[in-house]
């Protein structure tokens, strides 16, 4: 997606690299499984888990700094530049929620193994998995419906989830609810604003259907509504 979206082909010299660290990544999770599946057997079943964690860690901040080098060395002026900058985010927040999750294997004492887990959640699934999917959509969406949108609000929605993520975070780890609650709030509002375009494409394409509303055009309409439906209960 990233060269697609940056129209920037990498040199084919750079493809090994590129399963090399696939290979890395599954290596760290397989160790992680491993680490978790001796709990019941071994009291120091976290060193492996934290080991795993930290080889998953190491592939996502390769993986970062691949895809910023890939941003960096395209031409300015992409019209899907800022879906490539929520990958780059993405990729970053998978090494903070697995550091998260190393302190959690070692089961942490007080409420703060229940802080550091709210933090785990938040990294992997609204950080690493929200970018990923937000900036996939701000591109797919419409090709999904076979429309336009009426306009690209992206980069102003990737924005306000890179300033709604650590206000979270420090919400969570401060065991502050109202701050974390806060921080929940900009991070659905990131959602809103980009689903205005998406709705008035949608609605576009419903009053002259042609074929054009199967199952990917619903899973893509109705997804951001569950998630927004999901952090509304979360606040």
């Amino acid at each position: 997606f990233t060269e697609k979206f940056l129209h920037h082909r990498i040199p084919d010299e750079k493809r090994p690299w590129q399963l090399r660290k696939v290979w890395v990544l599954n290596a760290g999770a397989i160790i992680t499984i491993l680490g978790q599946l001796l709990t019941d057997v071994w009291d120091r079943h976290w060193v492996i888990t934290s080991i795993g964690a930290g080889i998953v860690s190491g592939a996502l901040v390769w993986h970062a700094f691949s895809l910023a080098g890939q941003f960096l060395a395209a031409k300015r002026g992409q019209p899907y530049a800022p879906a490539v900058v929520a990958y780059v985010a993405s990729a970053c927040c998978l090494p903070l929620g697995a550091l998260a999750g190393g302190f959690l294997a070692a089961e942490l004492p007080g409420t703060w193994q229940e802080r550091v887990l709210l933090a785990h959640t938040v990294a992997n699934i609204l950080g690493f998995l929200g970018f990923a999917a937000l900036g996939s959509l701000s591109v797919l969406y419409a090709a999904v419906w076979r429309t336009r949108l009426p306009f690209d609000v992206t980069r102003y929605s990737v924005g306000l989830m890179i300033i709604a993520l650590p206000v979270i975070l420090g919400g969570a780890l401060s065991d502050n609810g109202y701050v974390a609650a806060g921080g929940l709030g900009l991070y659905a509002v990131a959602w809103v604003v980009p689903m205005g375009a998406w709705g008035r494409a949608s609605i576009s394409v419903l009053a002259e259907p042609r074929d054009r509303v199967g199952f990917s055009a619903s899973a893509v309409g109705t997804a951001p509504l569950w998630l927004l439906g999901a952090l509304v209960y979360l606040i």
